[in-house]
Parts: C-alpha cells; sequence; structure tokens
C-alpha cells in the first residue's frame, strides 16, 4: 500500500515535470508564470527534503536505503535534495 502511493506521487511529479517543464526552451522566467504550472508545482514537494519524504511512506532500514540510491546519482544528499526527485524511482522502476 505504502509503495503504491509513493509510484503514485512520484508518478504525478514525473508527469508534471515531462509535460510541464522539460520541453520549455526556458529562455524566460515567465515562460513558467501559468496558473496551472504553479498550481502543479505545489504538488512537486520541491522545499520537503527527499530523505523526509521517503520517511513519510516507509520506516524499513533497507527499504529505505534502496529508494534513497537513485539520489546519490546526483552527487547529493537525500537530507540536501527535494523530494521532487522521487520521479527518478519512478522511471527507475515503471518505465
Amino acid at each position: 500500500k505504502h509503495l503504491h502511493e509513493f509510484m503514485n506521487e512520484a508518478k504525478v511529479k514525473y508527469d508534471i515535470g515531462m509535460n510541464k517543464f522539460v520541453f520549455k526552451p526556458s529562455h524566460n522566467v515567465m515562460e513558467f508564470a501559468e496558473f496551472n504550472i504553479a498550481k502543479d508545482a505545489l504538488k512537486l514537494h520541491l522545499f520537503k527534503s527527499f530523505s523526509s519524504y521517503v520517511r513519510k511512506h516507509f520506516s524499513n532500514p533497507k527499504l529505505l536505503q534502496l529508494l534513497e540510491f537513485p539520489v546519490l546519482f546526483l552527487g547529493a544528499k537525500p537530507e540536501k535534495t527535494p523530494a521532487l526527485y522521487s520521479l527518478m524511482n519512478y522511471a527507475d522502476s515503471k518505465l
């Protein structure tokens, strides 16, 4: 149940990122000044750490290690990485 919920939330982050951010040229910040983008940005958990986000769903130390592993490829610590990066877990397991 918890893994299903975690992956569903990660899919939302992945879909928002791919559909609303990735293909914009990013020449101007105003490209992102749309109500729908601002509303969806709230679902990205940009201000919550990946570590605390994963611990909201799981407590098993082995599972925490497994889910936090992809963040290490960013060269960052899960405590210092936005929860947005749970989208990597979705991409790793579902795509």
